[in-house]
């Protein structure tokens, strides 16, 4: 089980990695020239003709409260988050246990319910310390649903606020702790 996971934070690191030198090397899309509106094409045109007009998507910028606490009870690392995403939308996270050669990994995604999100993981043996983050990300291998994509973008272009993070071409909303485990 132990080098599943570890195999997991792994290719979790590659693939932020390869995002990031993509992203890098990424070229920025061309902003699109806007189309004079045809008269025919006006909303009182729409309406003239007893039809009701199709609901405009919403691109308007999207700020997320995301936070967690985390603590260590009986060698069970325990992190409770409350976030404004909607239900459905998942949380990535990673663990790091130092203290060890090599330390000891663990990560995994949750889903949001009720504006909560929980995360229970065994870290007997991790030493002294747990490093953990939880993230909501968008953009590529993200596999957010697509009623969160269609809220936030693709690529997170609508996810803006002070705690978001751009890395290459998509941004994320990331939290970090470092938490001690007693020791019996």
């Amino acid at each position: 089980m132990r080098r599943k996971s570890r195999k997991l934070v792994l290719w979790i690191g590659a693939t932020i990695l390869a995002l990031l030198v993509i992203g890098t090397f990424a070229e920025p899309p061309e902003e699109a020239e806007e189309a004079p509106v045809a008269a025919s094409d006006a909303p009182d045109a729409v309406e003239a003709a007893g039809e009701e007009p199709a609901a405009a998507k919403d691109d308007s910028p999207r700020t997320v409260e995301f936070g967690h606490e985390a603590r260590v009870e009986a060698n069970t690392l325990v992190v409770e988050g409350k976030t404004d995403l909607p239900d459905g939308a998942l949380v990535a996270w990673g663990g790091t246990g130092g203290g060890m050669i090599p330390d000891s990994t663990d990560a995994g995604q949750v889903t949001v319910a009720d504006g909560r999100f929980a995360i229970r993981r065994s870290v007997r043996g991790w030493g002294d310390a747990v490093e953990i983050w939880a993230a909501f990300q968008m953009g590529p291998g993200a596999d957010q649903p697509a009623h969160v994509a269609e809220l936030y973008g693709p690529n997170g272009e609508n996810l803006t606020g002070p705690n978001v993070i751009t890395i290459g071409s998509f941004r994320r909303v990331e939290r970090a702790a470092v938490v001690a485990v007693p020791r019996r």
